[in-house]
């Protein structure tokens, strides 16, 4: 068991030829047989753990559960024996804020607003809940509003979810109500990429299944998976793109609109196979329009 209770004063960082002081470092930890807290205390990070639990199985922990929903060794083909751990139950918070100390290893960081993290764990019970939020960060000329991130085991899935007011990056990208949200399970990863406009009503999405196999991966768009700049655009009913150690594979992987048509598919069905990539009419605006940006849209037809 570590019991500890650990202050640190007077600390030097150099950073080439900079010095930094930092202020008290705290570490208290406390277990015994029932119960385990741990608390860090920073200048800028606080963070507290509490429950019972094993710091050197945590990790074991909590990748066996998320293996119940995607488990990512079924397309690398590595044979891991289930890890074995006794059972792990805590709750746990985290707050990083700006400091002097933040501002001189990353000077460009003009704000950031408490970036919160809470959550709990239990590994016999498969319940895993993370909730984080990042209300604002300015970075040189990129700047992200209002970031959210939402993960729970609910059932026979893992949902999750990650949102943001506006992203924007110099003058060339604004990206409005973005989110990528889904679940995963079965070793298929459920996916939706989705703009958003000032109304909030929904521009662009792009939705599919992100799916485990035998020593690869595949990606398959949703029959209504795909929209482009307000436009329903169609996917073909078979389409799938395979990727592993033996290369790629892409199968009626088309999408179209009227006479737009965008469509990648192997010469021939077996790994690695040259890829063939065909453009009719298509717009190149249609994608180039998510940023926003309307001055600096690249227009044309390929």
């Amino acid at each position: 068991y570590l019991n500890a209770n650990i202050q640190a004063t007077e600390l030097l960082i150099v950073n080439g030829e900079q010095k930094i002081n930092l202020d008290t470092v705290g570490l208290v930890s406390t277990a015994n047989a029932d119960s385990s807290t741990l608390r860090l205390t920073t200048e800028m990070l606080t963070a507290h753990m509490a429950g019972k639990y094993k710091l050197s199985e945590i990790g074991d922990a909590m990748q066996d559960v998320i293996n119940q929903y995607f488990n990512r060794s079924i397309a690398t083909k590595t044979v891991n024996a289930k890890p074995k751990y006794t059972p792990q139950q805590f709750v746990f918070d985290a707050r990083f804020v700006k400091t002097p100390l933040v501002t001189k290893f990353a000077p460009d960081l003009k704000q950031l607003d408490p970036v919160i993290i809470k959550g709990w764990f239990n590994s016999q019970t498969g319940d895993l809940v993370v909730n984080g939020s990042m209300p604002k960060v300015v970075y040189g000329t990129n700047e992200v509003n209002n970031m959210k991130l939402a993960i729970k085991t609910q059932g026979d899935e893992l949902d999750y979810s990650l949102t943001a007011d506006q992203i924007t990056a110099s003058s060339s990208l604004n990206l409005l109500y973005t989110s990528i949200t889904g679940n995963a399970q079965d070793d298929k990863l459920n996916i939706s990429v989705q703009i958003r406009d000032a109304a909030k009503k929904e521009r662009y999405r792009i939705a599919g299944v992100f799916s485990i196999l035998p020593d690869e991966y595949q990606f398959s768009f949703l029959q209504n998976g795909l929209l482009l700049d307000y436009t329903a655009w169609a996917v073909n009913a078979d389409n799938m793109l395979q990727f592993g150690t033996k290369g790629i594979l892409a199968k009626d992987f088309t999408i179209t609109n009227s006479n737009q048509v965008l469509s990648i598919n192997s010469t021939a069905q077996e790994m690695n196979s040259p890829v063939k990539v065909d453009f009719k009419n298509f717009r190149i605006e249609t994608l180039t329009r998510a940023s926003e940006q309307d001055s600096l849209q690249v227009g044309g037809t390929i």
